[in-house]
C-alpha cells in the first residue's frame, strides 16, 4: 500500500515540457488538470512522476501536435482594448463604403473579404475582419445611411439652401421602391447631389406619392418652400390622369339602407355630366382637369370621363338640407369639383328606400301560376316516361345540342361556328331519312320545324318566366339598371323571343340579349328545311342555290358596311360593356345578330352534309389529306390572325377596305370549319377527332344548351350583387369567366334533367308520317273510334 500524500506544486510549470499544458486543479490539491486534453489526473501517490507519465502518453502527443498546427480562435478577433480593434472597424466600414461606392453585390464582397483573410496571413487586421453579407446590410442600414442623410440634411437647413427633389418607382420582383433624391448648389462644393430616403410603396396615385414625399421632409425637418424643382418619370401624364374626379363611386350600400339610423334611409344612384365651370361662355383656355377629360373620353376604347357613375346615401349626405333630394346632389355636385374648375350636373337620378321599389302585381301572380303549372307538366312527363319507358319505341336519341351549344364563345367568327354545325347535322339528318324513304314529303319538314320550336322554346320559356322575378330577389346600386331594365324590356318584348324575331326588333332593347342566337338559327332552319325539300330530288341544284346565297351576302355585306361606313370587326369599348349597351349599337346588330349575315355558314353546313353523305365511305390519297391539312390550319387560324394585324393598320380606318374584307372574312373562315368537320367525319382528325369523341365531352354537349340559357342570367345576377367597383385586369376577367362557366353548368345539371331532356324526349314521340298514316288508317277501320 502507497502511503504518500503528494499535492500540486507550482514549480512544476516552470519546468519549459509543462508551462503550456499543466494546470493546477481548482477543487482537490491532489489532482492536475492538462489544459490540452481537458482532463484531470491525480498526483496523489507519485507526485511529478505522474505528470512526467502524463505528458509522455500518446494521446496527450496527439493533442498537442494538433494544438500547435490550430490557430486559437481569439486571435481571430480584435478585443474592445486591443490596439488594433479600431483599425478593424474603420477597414470593415472603408470595405462597405467601397461596395456600396462601387455598385457591388454584399455576396461578392463577402468572398473577397474572405479571400483577404486568405492570401494576406501575416496581417493581424486582414485576419480580424469579418465582414460577411449581414453585417455589410446592417452597416449600410445604420451607419453609412443616417451619416449620409445626416451630413446632407444639415448643410441644407444650416445655410438655408434652396433644393430640387426627384423620384422615380424601381421594380424588385413583386415589390415597388421610391428613392428620393435631392440636388442642391454649395458654395464650395458645386452641385451636389444625396439621398434623402427609400421607401416601399405599392400605390403609385399621385397623392400617395405626394403624401410620402411630405412626410419624409418632415421627419428630416426640411422646409417646403425651399423646393424650387420636382423631377419624375412620366408625372405630368399621371398626375393629370389623376386629375379627373372619379368615374365610379359607391357608398355602402347596405349600410345606408338597413343599417343606417336616419328615419328614411335613401340610396340614389346618379348619372353626373361635368363640365368646366364657365361652359356658357365658352372660354378660349379651358382648365387642365378639363382638357385632360376630353382628351381620354376621345379615345373609344376607354369610358366617357365626362359622365360618373356615382351611387350615394343620400339620406346620410342631405341630413342637414331642408329641400328635396334632387335639389341637394344637385348642389352637391355643383360645388364638389370647384378645386378642379368643373361643374356637375345631375343628368339622371333613381333613388332606393329600404322597401323594393317593385309591387307584386297581379301579372307577377299569373306568371308564377303559369311556371308553377308548367313545372308540374314537366314533372309529369317525366314520370310519364318513366313508367312507360317499357312500351314505347323511345331509345337514346342523338342530341343535335351535343355539339352544337359546346362553350358559347364571344366572337363574330368563333359564333358561325354554331351555324355550319346546325345545317349540317339538319342536311345529314334529312338526306338520311331520303336515302332510307326515296322521298320526303312536305309533312316531315313541318314535323322538323315544330320539334324544334318545342325543344328551343321549352327551356327559353323557364328563362324568361325567371327574369320577372330577379328584380325581386336582388337588389343592389347595380340591379336596378341590370335586373330592372331586363325586367321591363322582357315584359313588353317576351312575345318576340317565343316567335323567334327578337333579332329583328333589338335596337331599343332586348330580352335576355344572347338568344338572338336562337332566333337566327330557327329562321335559318326553316329555310333550310324548304331548300332541302325542294331540292331532294336534284341535289346539285342545292350547292347551286348555297353558292347564290354565299354571293348575297357578301354583295349585299359589301354594300351595307360601305354605305354605313362599318368596321369589318366591331371593337368592343368600355362603353358598350357598361349596363350591355351593346345591343344598342347598330353595327352589332347589322355583323352578328342578322339572318343576313349568317346565310353563308348555314349554306356551308347543308352543301357539306350533302358531300358527306355522298362520299361517306370514301378513301383519299395522302396528297388530299396533306391538302385538307394545310387549308383548314390556313382558314381557320390564319383568317383571325390576318384580321388582328389589319385592326393595327391604317387600312382598318378605311371605308372601302373594310368593306371588301368585312364582306368575306368571316365566310373564308366558315369555309375552313366547314373543311374541318368534313375532315374529321372522314377519319381525317386523328387525335383531334379522337379529343371530340372523348364520353365526357359527350356529357358537357348535352349540358351546354342549358349552360347557354342560364350564363347570362347568372351573368346579370353578379353584376347586379356589386356592392364596388370592380377592379378590370386580364387575370381577373379569366377568373371570373371561369366562375361564371363553371356555375352555369352546375345549375344546368338540374335545368336539363327536369326541363329539356323531358321536353327533348316528348318531342322525339311525336309520331312521324308513318305512323300517322297507320293511326288513320286504324281509326277509318275502327269507323272513327280511337279504341
Amino acid at each position: 500500500m502507497r502511503l504518500r500524500n503528494c499535492t500540486f506544486k507550482e514549480e512544476w510549470r516552470k519546468n519549459e515540457d509543462f508551462a503550456t499544458w499543466l494546470a493546477s486543479h481548482d477543487a482537490d490539491k491532489n489532482m492536475a488538470k492538462c489544459i490540452v486534453r481537458k482532463i484531470a489526473f491525480n498526483v496523489k501517490y507519485d507526485g511529478i512522476k505522474a505528470v512526467k507519465q502524463h505528458s509522455k502518453g500518446s494521446k496527450h502527443i496527439s493533442a498537442l501536435k494538433s494544438r500547435n498546427m490550430s490557430t486559437a480562435i481569439t486571435k481571430l478577433f480584435a478585443t474592445d482594448n486591443s490596439k488594433d480593434s479600431e483599425k478593424v472597424t474603420i477597414a470593415e466600414i472603408s470595405k462597405t463604403f467601397h461596395t456600396v461606392k462601387h455598385g457591388l453585390s454584399y455576396l461578392s464582397s463577402d468572398c473577397g473579404n474572405k479571400l483577404d483573410g486568405r492570401i494576406y496571413t501575416d496581417s493581424a487586421i486582414a485576419s480580424k475582419i469579418h465582414l460577411g453579407r449581414t453585417k455589410m446590410e446592417a452597416i449600410v442600414r445604420n451607419v453609412l445611411a443616417p451619416y449620409a442623410i445626416e451630413m446632407v440634411t444639415k448643410e441644407l437647413k444650416e445655410e438655408n439652401l434652396p433644393f430640387s427633389i426627384s423620384i422615380d418607382a424601381s421594380n424588385k420582383g413583386n415589390r415597388k421602391f421610391f428613392p428620393l433624391a435631392v440636388r442642391y448648389f454649395d458654395r464650395e462644393s458645386g452641385v451636389k447631389d444625396g439621398l434623402l430616403d427609400f421607401y416601399e410603396q405599392a400605390d403609385e396615385k399621385s397623392e400617395s406619392i405626394t403624401n410620402s414625399i411630405l412626410r419624409t421632409l418632415s421627419q428630416l425637418n426640411l422646409d417646403t418652400q425651399n423646393i424650387y424643382a420636382f423631377g419624375a418619370d412620366n408625372a405630368s401624364v399621371n398626375y393629370e390622369y389623376d386629375l379627373m374626379p372619379d368615374l365610379f363611386h359607391l357608398d355602402d350600400y347596405d349600410k345606408c339602407l338597413y343599417y343606417s339610423s336616419h328615419k328614411d334611409p335613401t340610396y340614389c344612384s346618379l348619372i353626373i355630366q361635368l363640365l368646366p365651370e364657365n361652359y356658357g361662355i365658352m372660354p378660349e383656355v379651358i382648365n387642365r382637369a378639363w382638357n385632360t377629360i376630353q382628351k381620354v373620353s376621345s379615345d373609344n376604347r376607354k369610358y366617357r370621363h365626362d359622365l360618373l357613375r356615382h351611387g350615394v346615401c343620400a339620406s346620410t349626405l342631405c341630413s342637414q338640407y331642408n329641400g328635396t333630394i334632387y335639389n341637394c346632389l344637385s348642389n352637391h355636385y355643383e360645388t364638389k369639383y370647384r378645386n378642379l374648375a368643373l361643374v356637375g350636373k345631375v343628368n339622371y337620378i333613381r333613388c332606393e328606400i329600404q322597401n323594393s321599389n317593385y309591387k307584386s302585381t297581379s301579372t307577377d301572380v299569373v306568371i308564377s301560376v303559369l311556371a308553377g303549372l308548367y313545372i308540374l307538366f314537366v314533372l309529369s312527363v317525366s314520370v310519364w316516361l318513366q313508367l312507360n319507358k317499357n312500351k314505347s319505341k323511345g331509345g337514346k336519341t342523338k342530341d343535335i345540342e351535343r355539339t352544337y351549344y359546346l362553350f358559347f364563345p364571344q366572337g363574330r367568327m368563333l359564333v358561325s361556328i354554331f351555324f355550319v354545325i346546325s345545317s349540317w347535322l339538319l342536311s345529314v339528318q334529312f338526306f338520311k331519312k331520303l336515302k332510307n324513304d326515296g322521298q320526303i314529303r312536305f309533312r316531315y319538314v313541318l314535323q322538323s320545324i315544330i320539334k324544334r320550336y318545342i325543344r328551343f322554346t321549352s327551356g327559353l320559356t323557364v328563362i324568361i318566366l325567371h327574369t320577372s322575378w330577379l328584380n325581386h330577389l336582388f337588389r343592389g346600386p347595380y340591379a336596378e339598371p341590370i335586373l330592372g331594365t331586363e325586367y321591363n324590356v322582357c315584359r313588353k318584348k317576351w312575345w318576340t323571343n317565343l316567335l323567334y324575331i327578337n333579332n329583328f326588333l333589338i335596337s331599343d332593347g332586348a330580352c335576355l340579349m344572347h338568344t338572338w342566337y336562337l332566333s337566327v338559327d330557327f329562321q335559318l332552319t326553316v329555310l333550310g328545311l324548304f331548300l332541302l325539300w325542294l331540292t331532294q330530288k336534284q341535289p346539285k341544284y342545292l350547292l347551286l342555290t348555297s353558292g347564290f346565297v354565299i354571293a348575297f351576302q357578301i354583295i349585299f355585306m359589301f354594300v351595307y358596311l360601305a354605305m354605313n361606313n362599318f368596321k369589318f370587326a366591331m371593337i368592343v369599348t368600355a362603353e358598350m360593356t357598361h349596363y350591355f349597351k351593346i345591343t344598342f349599337l347598330k353595327e352589332w346588330q347589322a355583323t352578328w345578330t342578322s339572318t343576313y349575315s349568317n346565310l353563308a355558314p348555314f349554306a356551308f353546313g347543308l352543301c357539306f352534309g350533302y358531300l358527306y353523305i355522298r362520299y361517306e365511305k370514301h378513301k383519299y390519297a395522302k396528297i388530299y389529306i396533306n391538302l385538307w391539312r394545310i387549308l383548314t390550319i390556313l382558314l381557320i387560324l390564319g383568317t383571325p390572325l390576318l384580321s388582328a394585324y389589319f385592326m393595327t393598320t391604317t387600312m382598318y380606318t378605311n371605308r372601302w377596305f373594310n368593306a371588301a374584307y368585312g364582306s368575306i372574312d368571316k365566310i373564308i373562315f366558315d369555309l375552313g370549319i366547314a373543311l374541318f368537320i368534313f375532315g374529321l367525319s372522314q377519319n381525317l382528325g386523328g387525335i383531334v377527332k379522337m379529343c371530340f369523341e372523348w364520353a365526357p365531352m359527350h356529357t358537357l354537349g348535352q349540358l351546354s344548351f342549358g349552360a347557354y340559357l342560364i350564363h347570362f342570367s347568372i351573368l346579370e345576377i353578379d353584376a347586379s350583387l356589386r356592392r364596388t367597383p370592380h377592379y378590370f385586369s386580364v387575370f381577373l376577367v379569366v377568373c371570373e369567366n371561369v366562375k361564371i362557366l363553371a356555375i352555369s353548368y352546375m345549375l344546368s345539371v338540374i335545368f336539363t334533367g327536369f326541363v329539356l331532356l323531358p321536353m327533348a324526349r316528348l318531342s322525339k314521340m311525336l309520331p312521324t308520317c308513318k305512323e300517322a298514316n297507320k293511326q288513320l288508317k286504324v281509326v277509318s277501320k275502327n269507323k272513327g273510334k280511337l279504341w
